[in-house]
């Protein structure tokens, strides 16, 4: 497979489908509250002073779907079983380094809710030339 994780959200038609695809199905919007409940979590841990998206400075959270190899043995199940996959470009630690690279980023904390039965991974980030809080 040839993806690159720096460029692919940034296609238009990408971004446009995303979250019609993602949340469409009776497990996405369950996943999708619970997804929710980990982004409140995760805020609390982000420093009461940030000012999120003000990347010169603070920090930034973003979630992505996380390929491990029992994450691949599910997705081969899931598809077994005829489900859809929950996400077309699962990120491996490899291709999150790197998008953090070219980003300018590096990664300051990370949060796996339910990761036996979820690929999501939510990163902290801050700009790589910012000293870790």
């Amino acid at each position: 497979m040839n993806w690159d994780p720096v460029t692919h959200y940034k296609e238009v038609a990408v971004a446009e489908r995303y979250d019609r695809e993602r949340f469409s199905s009776l497990a996405g919007r369950v996943f999708n509250a619970l997804e929710r409940s980990c982004i409140r979590r995760i805020f609390r841990r982000v420093s009461k002073e940030a000012t999120i998206m003000d990347l010169p400075r603070r920090q930034v959270v973003f979630s992505q779907s996380f390929n491990t190899p029992y994450q691949r043995f599910r997705r081969r199940i899931k598809g077994m079983l005829g489900n859809q996959a929950p996400a077309a470009y699962p990120i491996s630690e490899t291709e999150l380094r790197k998008l953090l690279t070219g980003a300018g980023l590096k990664e300051v904390g990370r949060v796996r809710p339910l990761a036996l039965l979820s690929e999501a991974i939510y990163v902290i980030a801050e700009p790589a030339s910012h000293p870790a809080s």
